[in-house]
């Protein structure tokens, strides 16, 4: 059975990110400017993600497993059947974020919405009844990005040049018909399995190997919120900047998914060899922000996206080091969820407000480096420590933007003092790593 719900919770990952480049590739004719648009679309599905996982969360705090089923499935009825039309309105001349936003909520906001409360739920249903000890219904999440992995190398190499664009929504449409199906198969056994009274307690399913390592919310949010930060404003930076190919913005995307496969897999994470490349690659990286030496693309782009993954890879194997047991699944996966649509609004909304340049990218790279296991912490790292290397970074974040107040929007401080507020984070975090 954990085969069934692996391929489902597949299939619902797949149609995710199928949905993602499909509806945004609608309307980059009329709206121009691929990276814009991709940047918003993102900040809008991570903030739909946050809503699901949130949604999911509130059904296994308030109902039985029997009950999340039938709501969730009585949900899938009600989106189902009424999914509009693919359509393509002109973009009005002032044409903004929140424009495509209204347009991207309208299209594809509730599926979204209901394919991304699928995947913890599944998860939270597998963990309440399922009496394997041998397994974790965390591993059911490498499924999951599997699908969104294979939908994301599928859609541009294979997609978008076999099929037209209302070919892929009615293709779309029907793969989303087969959900129902797949989750009521998931829900029957569910329900003859839950109300059997030799079913284990979630807390006694799988060992909880990772309780005297969870760790709280803020932890969850912050190791989150960083590499949802860094995917925005890498693929930003080096679609605009560096190297403006179409289909670029695929490479940092599949890097992200590629950390959560390994993460929550059973692979064990090189955590010295991640932390000795981060600081190998970190360096060169400071040196060109900080000379403003612009180098070719050939060396430029490797940098980033080989950086963009050892970061992302520190913090998501930090979130998952400090997974906690599967009784508090949808907590776990809510707070992930409000770190990263709180990510891609910084990145998309705030910085280009905050900084003069993509002063971003760097910060971000250096608040990536506090990411180790849960060992590490309890061993080189004292509370008052970390409380302090905290107080270091909120100054260091806050120096540059303070020039917002003293001027107009993306002035900042003068470029001598952006680069002295980023010497100083950069020494912090190399002192305090």
């Amino acid at each position: 059975m954990r085969r069934w719900f692996a391929w489902t919770l597949a299939l619902s990952a797949f149609l995710v990110f199928w949905s993602q480049p499909l509806i945004a590739r609608c309307y980059l004719p009329s709206l121009g400017g691929a990276a814009a648009v991709w940047a918003t679309s993102l900040c809008l599905f991570q903030i739909l993600l946050c809503c699901g996982y949130l949604y999911a969360h509130a059904l296994q705090t308030f109902l039985s497993v029997r009950w999340q089923a039938g709501v969730h499935l009585a949900l899938w009825v009600l989106i189902a059947f009424t999914i509009p039309p693919l359509s393509f309105p002109p973009a009005p001349p002032d044409a903004a974020w929140s424009w495509l936003a209204g347009v991207l909520l309208k299209q594809i906001g509730p599926t979204f919405f209901w394919l991304s409360a699928t995947a913890p739920l599944l998860q939270h249903w597998f963990a309440s009844v399922s009496q394997e000890k041998d397994g974790s219904p965390y591993q059911l999440y490498v499924a999951s990005n599997l699908g969104s992995f294979l939908a994301l190398l599928a859609y541009p190499f294979l997609m978008e040049s076999l099929w037209p664009l209302m070919t892929q929504w009615r293709l779309w449409k029907g793969a989303f018909f087969l959900m129902g199906p797949t989750i009521l198969f998931c829900a029957l056994w569910v329900y003859r399995r839950a109300p059997s009274p030799k079913d284990l307690p979630i807390e006694q399913v799988v060992p909880q190997q990772n309780a005297a390592h969870a760790s709280s919310p803020i932890a969850w949010v912050f190791f989150a919120a960083i590499p949802s930060a860094l995917l925005v404003s890498v693929t930003q930076h080096i679609t605009t900047d560096i190297a403006p190919a179409p289909l670029l913005w695929v490479l940092p995307l599949a890097l992200f998914l590629a950390t959560f496969v390994w993460v929550f897999s059973a692979h064990p994470v090189p955590w010295e060899g991640l932390q000795r490349w981060h600081a190998w690659l970190l360096l060169p990286l400071l040196l060109l922000w900080l000379s403003e030496t612009r180098m070719p693309w050939w060396f430029e782009l490797p940098l980033y996206l080989g950086l963009f993954w050892v970061s992302t890879m520190l913090c998501h194997a930090s979130l998952a080091q400090r997974r906690p047991p599967p009784a508090e699944l949808t907590s776990f996966y809510s707070w992930m969820s409000v770190g990263g649509a709180l990510g891609g609004l910084f990145a998309s909304l705030l910085a280009p407000l905050m900084f003069a340049q993509t002063w971003e990218v760097p910060l971000l790279f250096l608040l990536a480096a506090q990411g180790r296991s849960s060992s590490q912490v309890s061993q080189k790292l004292l509370p008052t420590e970390r409380n302090r290397l905290l107080l270091w970074f909120v100054f260091c974040f806050l120096l540059s933007p303070l020039g917002l107040m003293l001027g107009e929007p993306r002035m900042a401080l003068p470029v001598n003092h952006q680069k002295l507020s980023f010497f100083c984070a950069s020494l912090g975090a190399l002192l305090f790593r």
